[in-house]
């Protein structure tokens, strides 16, 4: 009876283990199913910033996107990094974005007239998930980000010339080789 027991005790221990990891697996799929609904881009971005002349303002806009999900989803926007110089133009910090669609997020940049050309502002704005319940209230959700950079110039700097091999330095190259040949021929004609 013991071992009938035992057998029994196995085959519970499986079974609740097996439906561990299927509640697990089913939360990752069901999670990564509402982090894939949405995404953000813009043309600019870490490794390609916007250049910005001084005492210039320039229009743009990041792109939301809800092309995996089946539902519209609205996000709260908000400027972590950078107010100083973006404005979100868009009278409302929440934007609905419509199932299978994308809504673009225009701002402004101003750069003010004295400020220093190659000049860094980093930018960074997040745009979390709003979920609105019947009292009214709002409710949070997951959050992505945009980050890029603007800089104070007119574009990107001029790449640095390579140096160039000075004639005088391949005149010298060649200069060797013939004295290395001259050599060998001479010590070959002294063993013969």
């Amino acid at each position: 009876m013991d071992s009938a027991n035992s057998i029994t005790k196995m085959k519970t221990n499986k079974q609740k283990t097996c439906e561990k990891i299927f509640i697990f697996t089913s939360m990752i799929i069901l999670l990564s199913a509402s982090v894939l609904a949405f995404g953000v881009s813009s043309a600019y971005y870490p490794e390609n910033p916007l250049y910005v002349p001084s005492g210039e303002e320039i229009e743009s806009f990041i792109t939301l996107r809800n092309q995996a999900g089946t539902e519209n989803i609205s996000v709260k926007a908000e400027i972590i990094e950078g107010s100083e110089i973006l404005k979100l133009t868009a009278e409302s910090d929440i934007y609905t974005i419509p199932a299978g669609e994308i809504t673009k997020v225009n701002y402004k940049i101003t750069i003010p007239p004295d400020a220093e050309i190659e000049k860094v502002y980093p930018i960074n704005v997040v745009f979390t998930t709003v979920t609105q319940s019947e009292s009214g209230s709002f409710g949070f959700g997951t959050s992505i980000g945009q980050t890029f950079s603007v800089v104070v110039g007119s574009g990107p700097p001029p790449p640095k010339e390579k140096p160039t091999i000075a004639p005088w330095m391949i005149g010298l190259g060649i200069a060797v080789v013939i004295i290395i040949i001259i050599i060998i021929l001479i010590r070959r004609k002294k063993k013969h």
